[in-house]
């Protein structure tokens, strides 16, 4: 909320990352972070929700990849890895960099 203030103050990015560290100290967000968030309310942001993250999907994707592996597992525990990564279109292994 203090970055959003500030950004309608017309206040800067180093005034903004000035004022959290003066009434935050240590604890006051990082520098690069305080400019991504100044930029964002000084384009007319108004919620200060993190946007959804394209980690939050391959969480969300991972969480069903475990899953599913786990059911193939059990269902014949003689499976090699190779074999269980091929069947849930994961890598596995060494790839060359070309």
């Amino acid at each position: 909320m203090v970055i959003q203030f500030c950004a309608k103050l017309n206040k800067t990015g180093s005034e903004n990352f000035d004022t959290l560290h003066i009434a935050y100290g240590d604890d006051a967000l990082s520098r690069s972070r305080t400019f991504e968030w100044h930029r964002r309310f000084k384009a007319g942001r108004e919620s200060i929700e993190d946007d959804q993250c394209v980690g939050d999907q391959n969480h969300q994707k991972l969480g069903k990849t475990s899953k599913l592996s786990k059911k193939k597992i059990l269902s014949d525990r003689r499976l090699i890895i190779r074999e269980i990564a091929s069947d849930v279109s994961l890598a596995f292994g060494l790839r060359t960099l070309g």
